[in-house]
């Protein structure tokens, strides 16, 4: 479920990346799709078999990537599986990925450093601020907003984290990504906000 802020939802973002450039360019099969489907009844034959050839790929793809998805134990995978779709959510906890992975938190602590070089907060804290580059590089959110909707219960203690894990303040940040130029202070823009928002109920 996405975060309310503001007023607007913000849903959490799934990226799932493809890895080869062959994967990759076999979305180009989509555009000719559509333009041999816009060409009407003779166009609708070469349509279906770009389509086909489109998911051959996309399945051979997948079929290659099997060996080495699973680079973590299922504990560590589930955790962060868990973690990535609730990023927004203020209680997301060791504790609660450690009951979702059906074993204790410390030891899923000990696995996450064993398997990842680094804690699961940490790695958490690392995926909330990713998510937030995201949403800030769209502009269409206030940093509040942004770090309401990344799982952080003050935007001053987000610009602190994001400033940490980037050398930038959020405004800075995505100043920077829009070619530069002069704005408001980061005060005017909402950045130091000491309300709490109110926890969704339901």
């Amino acid at each position: 479920m996405g975060r309310r802020a503001g007023g607007r939802e913000i849903a959490p973002l799934v990226v799932l990346p493809v890895a080869s450039v062959r994967g990759r360019e076999a979305f180009r099969y989509l555009d000719e799709v559509e333009q041999a489907w816009a060409e009407g009844v003779e166009g609708r034959e070469p349509a279906v078999d770009l389509t086909r050839v489109f998911l051959r790929v996309l399945a051979e793809e997948a079929r290659r990537a099997e060996p080495c998805s699973q680079v973590y134990s299922p504990v560590v995978e589930s955790a962060r599986a868990v973690a990535r779709s609730h990023l927004a959510d203020l209680r997301l906890s060791v504790q609660c990925l450690a009951r979702t992975a059906g074993c204790s938190p410390d030891h899923l602590a000990r696995r996450f450093r064993a398997e990842t070089g680094g804690t699961a907060v940490a790695w958490v804290t690392g995926e909330r601020v990713a998510l937030a580059q995201r949403l800030l590089q769209e502009g269409k959110y206030q940093v509040a907003e942004v770090a309401w909707a990344c799982g952080f219960a003050q935007p001053s203690y987000f610009i602190r984290v994001f400033r940490a894990r980037t050398g930038l303040t959020p405004f800075a940040w995505r100043r920077a990504r829009a070619g530069g130029g002069n704005g408001p202070p980061e005060e005017e823009l909402g950045y130091v906000v000491q309300a709490k928002p109110e926890a969704r109920r339901g």
